[in-house]
């Protein structure tokens, strides 16, 4: 996706700057319901035709705050509505009961501190946002800290669009293919590493 964003960006070259804010505010909105998407590159992408053609970066950076909060409000809210229809009916026959309830109690445990670190995995900001709901986690104060969390995010990804916008850009194209690398691997590094304790607790009980 990061190699699209010389496609993205001379796309978006020459549409007025009110567009550019619409764009940046409903591809972190849908990012957040139907992921995969590359929000964060056309992010970036509307961040450096701002520089460019426009020098004004704080509407974006708004704009991408917003709609980001408005799609983890949306996924929260239907992990809170579906949480109770999908542990008493049972219909996921591949997700038991108990894992349900661990995910849960993980996030009545972690859940702020992985609201907070959400934007930053690219990824999961969807399943995060569900199972925030499906954990019970108070709406107003996982809201706010998901509009900070998005703030930060989209904030750096704006700033940093809008200085290389005015540079090479192709620089900050490889700083994003290093980071993509390095949040994959930790996510793949985690689920192995989660999975290995699982198998051993599992063996364990069985001794």
């Amino acid at each position: 996706m990061i190699d699209n964003i010389e496609i993205y960006i001379e796309a978006l070259r020459n549409i007025p700057f009110y567009w550019l804010i619409l764009i940046a505010f409903a591809v972190t909105l849908v990012e957040n319901i139907f992921p995969p998407s590359p929000s964060d590159v056309i992010l970036v992408a509307v961040a450096i035709i701002a520089g460019i053609t426009y020098h004004s970066i704080i509407p974006i950076i708004i704009a991408s705050t917003v709609g980001s909060t408005i799609g983890f409000w949306i996924m929260f809210s239907l992990g809170r509505k579906f949480d109770s229809k999908i542990v008493e009916t049972d219909r996921l026959k591949f997700i038991s009961k108990a894992s349900i309830i661990k995910v849960e109690n993980l996030f009545r445990k972690w859940g702020f501190k992985l609201v907070v670190a959400n934007r930053f995995m690219s990824g999961t900001r969807a399943v995060v946002s569900f199972f925030a709901g499906m954990s019970g986690l108070p709406l107003t104060k996982t809201i706010i800290l998901s509009a900070v969390s998005s703030f930060l995010w989209y904030g750096i990804l704006s700033v940093t669009g809008y200085y290389f916008g005015g540079k090479d850009w192709r620089i900050l194209v490889e700083y994003l293919h290093i980071y993509d690398k390095i949040v994959i691997t930790l996510i793949i590094l985690i689920a192995f590493i989660a999975t290995i304790f699982w198998f051993v607790k599992k063996r364990k009980r069985k001794s």
